[in-house]
């Protein structure tokens, strides 16, 4: 399930309610104070941005006015954030062929700004998709496509189900499997890097690329591999769309994809 992260420059306008994941500046000039901060109180988890490549946070915010992408492999050299797994570069969709290029092969998470509402942007773990305009406030709102990102455990709900035919719809889809997860609404899932499958039954049939998603409410895990079953067409969403029969179903490796609730 994804997480709803807000940001803002005054922390006191970010609404509390649906919140995940803050973001807040920790340097320039609308660095936020302490008691700014302590508005956020556990479960939410609190993200600090920085404009400079020479102050140290989690995100460094790539933009006029903040940082620019010549400044992403001092910062991420020095990267040093206790809980984080790698460093974090915020910029928008045109920006990042310059970011990838001065980074070179150093491993870093993109958290991708449109503001026009598109959620879906390969290769980010979360997408500033709204700003003021579209959320009525002094605040954007981002999805956060990967809960890892944040340090969140894999959506709920995700628990062993036993795989009888008798008892589930999808007992026939999943003979063999280790385990399985329903869920009560679709999920999608864009794919993030191009690897892994596609499969037709069990049968692979085409590499994931960037730009395809999937659409699902039912995953397995076999032999210590998670896949899901894709209701939205499979590569390139060309094939047949909805709950296809067993022998022409759509799989992909769970791997290669980030997913929210929709």
């Amino acid at each position: 399930m994804a997480l709803i992260m807000r940001d803002s420059t005054d922390p006191f306008d970010i609404p509390l309610p649906g919140l995940d994941v803050v973001a807040g500046y920790g340097d320039g000039q609308f660095v936020w104070s302490s008691e700014g901060w302590a508005r956020f109180r556990s479960p939410i988890v609190p993200l600090s941005i920085v404009i400079s490549g020479d102050d140290r946070g989690d995100i460094l915010d790539v933009e006029p006015g903040a940082a620019d992408p010549g400044e992403c492999p001092r910062w991420a050299d020095q990267f040093n954030r206790p809980g984080r797994r790698r460093p974090t570069i915020y910029c928008n969709r045109g920006q990042i062929a310059d970011v990838r290029r001065a980074m070179g092969s150093r491993p870093f998470d993109w958290w991708a700004a449109t503001l026009d509402g598109t959620r879906d942007v390969p290769g980010a773990v979360a997408v500033q998709f709204a700003g003021e305009s579209l959320t009525g406030g002094h605040y954007d709102e981002s999805v956060v496509l990967d809960p890892a990102w944040a340090g969140r455990a894999p959506a709920e709900g995700s628990q062993p189900e036993p795989t009888d035919p008798d008892q589930h719809w999808w007992g026939p889809y999943v003979a063999g499997a280790d385990q399985v997860v329903e869920l009560n609404g679709h999920c999608r899932a864009p794919v993030f890097r191009e690897a892994g499958h596609w499969f037709r039954n069990t049968t692979p049939i085409a590499t994931p690329r960037l730009g395809e998603f999937a659409e699902w409410v039912l995953a397995n895990r076999v032999g210590g591999v998670w896949f899901v079953m894709d209701e939205s067409g499979g590569p390139q969403g060309q094939g047949p769309q909805g709950r296809l029969p067993v022998d022409q179903a759509f799989w992909v490796d769970d791997s290669v994809t980030r997913y929210y609730r929709i």
